[in-house]
């Protein structure tokens, strides 16, 4: 398992990234079984809030655009109920999870290209 924004080990970080992924899943598998329902079962997964369990290292820029404090978070991700099954619930939020998403992607592919050329050649 990965966490990006993880450059220092702190702890219970590991436990805490494996609870937020069964949480996660959890809210899927939810959202599947209730989906004739009627009833609305979003998933939220921000990026960096500001709050005390952030205050540990000085990596984190304290209310800044990308770090909002917990109110202004919680002002964005209210405007996304039931509009939305998984969302970031903040917009600068959901823009870097885009480009981090496209960037993985690209370089993934490209890798496997690369692989595949590799491999293709090998063989000829």
């Amino acid at each position: 398992m990965i966490h990006v924004h993880c450059k220092n080990i702190y702890f219970n970080g590991n436990l805490y990234f494996i609870f937020q992924t069964f949480i996660r899943n959890f809210t899927k598998a939810l959202q599947y079984e209730n989906r004739k329902s009627g009833v609305t079962i979003q998933i939220l997964s921000p990026g960096i809030v500001n709050t005390k369990m952030t205050q540990f290292t000085h990596h984190i820029l304290p209310d800044s655009i990308i770090t909002p404090t917990a109110k202004q978070y919680a002002k964005q991700a209210i405007g996304t109920l039931g509009v939305i099954d998984h969302t970031a619930g903040y917009q600068p939020h959901s823009i870097l999870v885009s480009i981090y998403n496209y960037l993985i992607k690209s370089f993934l592919i490209g890798l496997l290209d690369y692989l595949m050329g590799i491999k293709n050649y090998l063989l000829s």
